[in-house]
């Protein structure tokens, strides 16, 4: 799952629905670092 590219928008949306499953979590962080800006 590395490399994965994620828009802000959807790295954010993600996230966002997400945030309670760390798997998902994760793939976001790791796909658009700029979430936690």
């Amino acid at each position: 799952l590395d490399g994965i590219k994620l828009s802000n928008s959807e790295c954010i949306r993600v996230l966002g629905n997400n945030a309670t499953n760390n798997d998902n979590y994760g793939i976001a962080l790791s796909g658009c670092n700029s979430c936690l800006k």
